[in-house]
């Protein structure tokens, strides 16, 4: 090479040595003539002499000093700058950019493109390598020209993705004003998430001095997202230094102030008091002023006046928002703070703590309203918290709260399995190895765990726990284990008190407190420690003083203790009305309700008012005072809907459904309204803001299901499906996705509404058994419209080739894997066409949508299974059992071909092993010889572990004698407590079940091969988890309830009762005859209904205990005992069943209301019925010199005769007066005295 040239003239040398290049390669070559940027010139490609609009960025290096450091093998050379400044220009350029090395002397130039991977960052500069191969040649001509095709990604975008969104978004408004700032921090930040400390205070930096405020919010943002409280707000304070913007610098003081009042709370307030005198800081500053005096008091912070001055302003500041929302929780008004929350999220959408803490308030409302709209929160909030967790995980902050709350989300929302799973490492669970190995999410999941009765998961969640070192989550696992596992109350005093001897913070220490105030430990030092500090304020130091009380069973003073708290906080009245209500002291509940609501001009103890007169099923005052409350304009919106949805059910329940479809309809007329900024509540006011719009639009679709659901049960079908296309109200839950599916099965499906219905059973979170009758149909209906036989769901032709091939090739597709994977429920769905099991699987639904009573009915009609009742209540299903809260066991199957299959199926079954279920465990133990013999005759006994763990629970319940959620009155209807169902027979029999359970082997639920997704029972519940247990494991299913073993059946399993195996063990002479009689008469003393030949055994047990023998008239009701006895015998044997009736106006009344429900159910016509029954009960049970007794009797009979419209009067007055006046009867009256008599006897009952 010759002696150097001048920079200038090297490169002008090299651009237009490059422009030679290029011109050979017929493309176009522009040079940038302006000041060198970091691009000398642009590249256009032209394809046959036609230019392309594709270019290039070039920036050219010409000279020998360019190729002094060539590669150790000398593939081409290394390009190197000091700074990053023309990286981070280049990977921002629109343009893909080439760097060219050109040698003047050979006339060559080598390229490289300029990308993250190329440009290698060396501490303050970078370097590039271009290689020799590269010349700008025409064999290179079609890799340019890709390169030119396609403009790179921008790798600030990429950058942003991966920083806390906060954050990002600050960058990309620095970008427009200081791009290679923006660039610089977007760098480091990225680099520095690992120790994200370290990142900022590389960044504060003297030469940072000259930055734009906005890039110290970015930093602000960043440490915030970390808890670096103090470090954002040294940043925020950098950026006021910097900053010439009077208004934001006030903005940005208030917000350093509002970091620093938990970390320096003097120096907060020096930077609040500043920014209170600035109009753009006052707000802000008013609110943290605000929160620092208000300190560590209870209750809510007062809201200053300078919000509800400037109310605007209020309502345009998120952390406003946010504080508002806070004060309105800490008040104990959820839907307000759900509210100012919605609209902090909607200020700022990318925040994940605001996501987090929205969630957190949904998962607090604990009543919402209608029963689905508790599940719509749950499910929202676990969105929320998902779309928190997938942001921090993205930056790589601390995700541990965002999965806990994710995991408390799903497990509300009944999704155990996938609850458990937030917290379980991959490839089981999705925890990442953070999310893993953390106590605290392990705690939560264990607890799950071992409250559901899944032990094996619990107990690897506690290695976790054990795995960390942490003594606090260790003890506390420990004593939440003892708490749900059935231990003594002895050790789980002693495993809280080894919790409290660790270092575990206050607000932890308070559940342990709680929990040893509800064992009856009573004082508790560490209580008084803080009750003498403050942190504890009186009336919740008495409120955990009467649970000990209560618990030593000095209830009379726990009651005395709280009812002066009372008038001190509205969370004080609502303690006492509950725990009245809980006692059965209903009518000063209520009074304690409305005291409250007057003192402190809160109506949501009016709604709690409602809830204890519905738990005490007073229905008609429920109707009355609901109708009241909805007549006043001055109820918050959310609080009218409540209500409105507690009338809704109550109308329901007594199925006058004109009444539901209207109050439906006026519901959503408010909604529409206020979804429209119309009404009274359409704007709000800064403590009282308008219902958030995730409420109104759950609201909405509520009204709309009530209206269609409404006009169904009226007969309106056509109309239904009207209000259904017009409304389209989203089919969330089963229960809607089964009536869509039956509303447009009868309208007819359409090419376009069979591929939604086909999208909608191929959702996983919707049960098989909902789904599948959706299939069958739709399979119908593309089997008629490609010219097959079968027709649509309105009985009409389908039109030939109305369904593509690609949607029927689909449907078939889908019937196929559901005939592979259950081919009995497959088969039930083809032999009956697919009505029977569609009946069937709405049934099973209800639960999920019906209130306590419908479900006890449906139970009791043989429509659901007797775990329906568990799963309305909340409550241990053994405890249901124990107390009988259906009334009755349904324990036989009323098919005779059925009764003979199960025979078999027990007779194969015995020397081999079966799994129980809760109610044959019950049944058994209650047939004390049946147990005995029963445990012999099989080589093993499984039982789920939630089940097991269900017993352990009923029985602690049981024991403590506080059943949560158990609802009065939940016994039968026609009869009182038997002599053993007292609490002392109610502990002793729960004792024989907790006995009999540990003599069986537990399986683990984890065994199951998935059939809980099939069933949708990820739910790990008692008693349905046995039927997939009988699948996995290929072996019988015991169980009592005649429901559960048909749904068993439908997916494969085998199945026998009790019945079936006395039958069997007789036949294989483990028993004799005698013990066989013996035991099923103890089943009929059980109170199991449809038992063949009963009418022995109640004839038998009315001679020794009377005809009002809660079994016998739990037997009178039923069809199947009047079926047994024959319409020409019924009457013999009701005369019979009278002899041993008490002429008292109670015994009279419960038999007459028992035997005409059950008389009018199996004979007709029912006038004649009713009047039969009325004339044996007054001529044969009662004096005819008073009405004392025929009263209730008579009054029984008209009352259900209103129910259905009949009217029995005129034949039972004509047979009341043939049977007085007959010569040859008892009476022998004339015909004016038997006139008079029998309209004294009808008169005084009208």
């Amino acid at each position: 090479m010759t002696s150097p040239l001048s920079t200038e003239v090297t490169g002008a040398a090299g651009a237009n040595g490059v422009g030679l290049l290029i011109n050979r390669l017929g493309w176009h070559f522009r040079r940038q003539l302006e000041a060198d940027v970091g691009i000398d010139a642009q590249i256009e490609t032209v394809i046959e002499m036609v230019a392309t609009a594709r270019h290039l960025g070039v920036q050219i290096k010409a000279g020998p000093s360019w190729f002094t450091e060539p590669a150790s093998d000398a593939s081409g050379w290394w390009f190197r700058e000091r700074d990053q400044t023309h990286r981070r220009y280049w990977l921002r350029y629109p343009l893909s950019v080439i760097v060219v090395l050109y040698d003047i002397e050979a006339h060559t130039a080598y390229w490289q493109v300029v990308d993250d991977d190329t440009a290698v960052p060396t501490g303050s500069g970078f370097k590039v390598f271009v290689p020799r191969s590269q010349r700008i040649e025409a064999e290179f001509a079609p890799r340019l020209a890709e390169l030119a095709r396609r403009a790179p990604n921008d790798p600030f975008d990429k950058q942003l993705a991966d920083l806390p969104p906060a954050c990002a978004d600050s960058l990309v408004a620095l970008r427009e004003r200081a791009p290679a700032v923006a660039q610089e921090l977007a760098e480091v930040l990225l680099a520095g998430r690992d120790d994200p400390a370290a990142a900022v205070r590389r960044l504060r930096k003297p030469s940072s001095t000259a930055w734009p405020w906005s890039a110290w919010t970015a930093l602000a943002g960043y440490a915030a997202e970390y808890a670096l409280h103090a470090l954002a707000a040294e940043c925020l304070l950098q950026g006021v230094d910097a900053g010439d913007d009077e208004p934001i610098c006030a903005r940005m003081t208030a917000d350093a102030g509002i970091y620093l009042i938990t970390v320096d709370p003097d120096r907060a307030r020096r930077l609040l008091t500043e920014a209170s005198t600035r109009p753009t800081g006052a707000l802000l500053a008013a609110v943290g002023l605000a929160t620092l005096d208000h300190g560590t008091l209870d209750g809510p912070v007062p809201v200053p006046a300078v919000l509800t001055e400037h109310p605007d302003q209020a309502v345009a500041d998120a952390t406003v928002q946010r504080f508002l929302g806070d004060q309105a929780a800490r008040r104990g008004d959820t839907d307000a703070a759900i509210s100012f929350h919605e609209r902090a999220l909607e200020l700022a959408p990318r925040s994940s703590a605001q996501l987090l803490t929205l969630a957190e308030a949904l998962l607090r409302r604990h009543e919402p309203g209608p029963g689905e709209t508790s599940l719509a929160d749950y499910r929202r909030a676990a969105s929320l918290a998902e779309r928190a967790r997938t942001a921090r995980r993205r930056c790589r902050a601390d995700s541990v709260t965002a999965s806990r709350i994710l995991l408390h989300a799903i497990e509300l929302g009944g999704d155990e399995r996938s609850a458990i799973r937030v917290a379980a490492p991959v490839p089981d669970g999705e925890a990442t190895e953070a999310e893993a190995a953390s106590a605290e999410l392990a705690f939560y999941a264990a607890r799950l765990c071992f409250e559901t009765g899944n032990l094996t998961a619990g107990d690897r969640f506690e290695a976790t726990i054990a795995r960390s070192g942490n003594a606090e989550w260790i003890a506390h696992c420990a004593a939440v284990k003892a708490s749900t596992g059935g231990a003594s109350p002895a050790e789980q005093v002693s495993r809280w008190q080894e919790f409290l001897d660790t270092d575990a913070p206050d607000d932890r220490r308070l559940v342990a407190l709680n929990r040893l105030a509800e064992l009856g430990v009573w004082p508790l030092p560490d209580l008084e420690r803080m009750h003498s500090r403050g942190l504890l304020t009186d009336g919740f130091y008495n409120l955990i003083h009467a649970d000990a009380l209560a618990a030593a069973g000095r209830r009379a003073e726990a009651l005395d203790l709280l009812r002066p708290l009372s008038r001190t906080s509205i969370v004080m009245a609502e303690s006492l009305a509950r725990k009245l209500a809980a006692l059965g002291h209903t009518e000063e509940s209520v009074r304690v309700c409305d005291e409250a609501a007057m003192r402190f001009g809160d109506a949501r103890t009016e709604l709690l008012a409602l809830d204890v007169l519905t738990q005490a099923d007073r229905a008609e005052d429920v109707r009355a005072r609901a109708t009241e409350l909805l007549s006043r304009g001055d109820l918050p919106a959310n609080l009218r809907h409540r209500i409105r949805s507690r009338l809704i059910d109550a109308h329901g329940v007594h199925c006058d459904w004109l009444k539901t479809e209207r109050l439906a309809r006026a519901g959503l007329s408010e909604v529409q309204d206020l979804l429209q900024g119309r009404g009274l509540a359409a704007n709000g006011t800064v403590e009282s803001p308008r219902p958030a719009p995730s409420d109104l639009h759950t609201w909405l679709s509520y009204y709309s299901w009530a209206v269609i659901v409404s006009q169904i049960y009226r007969g309106q079908i056509e109309d239904a499906f009207v209000t259904l296309e017009r409304l389209d109200p989203a089919a969330i839950t089963a229960v809607e996705i089964a009536t869509w599916g039956d509303l447009h099965q009868a309208h007819g499906w359409t090419p376009e509404t069979a591929e939604r219905a086909l999208a909608v059973t191929a959702r996983d979170d919707v049960p098989i058994f909902a789904t599948a009758p959706i299939l069958f149909s739709l399979r119908k209906f593309c089997q008629a419209g490609r010219g097959g036989t079968p027709v649509d769901g309105t009985g009409d032709s389908v039109p030939m080739d109305t369904v593509s091939d690609d949607l029927a090739l689909q449907v078939e597709d889908a019937w196929a894997a559901l005939a592979s994977l259950h081919p009995a429920m497959a088969r039930t769905l083809d032999s009956d066409g697919g009505q029977r099991f569609a009946e069937q699987v709405r049934a099973l639904l209800l639960p999920h949508a019906i209130e306590y009573d419908q479900a006890r009915e449906a139970v009791r009609a043989g429509r659901l299974p007797l775990g329906a009742l568990s799963a309305a209540t909340g409550e241990p299903y053994v405890l249901g059992l124990v107390r009988r809260a259906a009334g009755m066991i349904t324990a036989v199957t009323a098919n005779g071909e059925l009764h003979r299959h199960e025979i078999e199926t027990c007779r194969a079954a015995l020397g081999g092993a079966v799994v129980i279920e809760g109610s044959a465990l019950y049944l058994a133990s209650a047939t004390t010889q049946l147990w005995a013999v029963a445990k012999d005759a099989f080589a093993e006994i499984l039982i789920p572990e939630p089940a097991a763990h269900d017993v352990v629970l009923g029985h602690r319940a049981v024991a403590e004698g506080c059943a949560a959620g158990a609802r009065p009155g939940g016994g039968s209807p026609h009869s009182a407590p038997s002599s053993d169902a007292g609490p002392m027979g109610e502990l002793h029999m729960a004792e024989r079940l907790l006995r009999n359970s540990q003599q069986c082997r537990p399986a683990a639920v984890a065994d199951t091969a998935g059939l809980g997704a099939a069933l949708n029972t990820r739910t790990i519940n008692p008693w349905l988890t046995p039927i997939a247990i009988a699948i996995a494991h290929d072996i019988a299913l015991y169980s009592d309830d005649a429901y559960l073993r048909k749904l068993a059946g439908y997916f494969g399993a085998r199945t026998f009762g009790s019945l079936a195996l006395t039958e069997v063990l007789l036949e294989t002479e483990r028993i004799d005859v005698q013990t066989a009689t013996d035991m099923i008469e103890s089943f009929f003393r059980q109170q199991v209904v449809d038992l063949p030949n009963a009418w022995p055994l109640a004839a038998r047990i009315a001679q020794v205990e009377g005809a009002c023998a809660p079994p016998i008239l739990t037997n009178l009701a039923r069809t199947s005992f009047w079926q047994d006895i024959g319409q020409d015998n019924f009457i013999g044997a009701l005369l019979q069943l009278l002899q041993h009736v008490q002429p008292a106006p109670g015994a009279v009344e419960v038999f007459t209301s028992a035997a005409a429900e059950g008389l009018t159910a199996t004979f007709g016509p029912p006038e004649r019925v009713l009047a039969t029954l009325g004339t044996a009960v007054t001529l044969t049970a009662t004096d005819l010199t008073t009405t004392a007794v025929s009263g209730p009797a008579l009054r029984a009979i008209r009352q259900l005769a209103a129910q259905h419209g009949w009217n029995p009067i005129p034949p039972l007055r004509d047979d009341l007066i043939a049977a007085l006046v007959d010569p040859d009867g008892s009476f022998a009256m004339s015909i004016k005295e038997a006139v008079d008599t029998t309209e004294r006897l009808l008169d005084t009952t009208q």
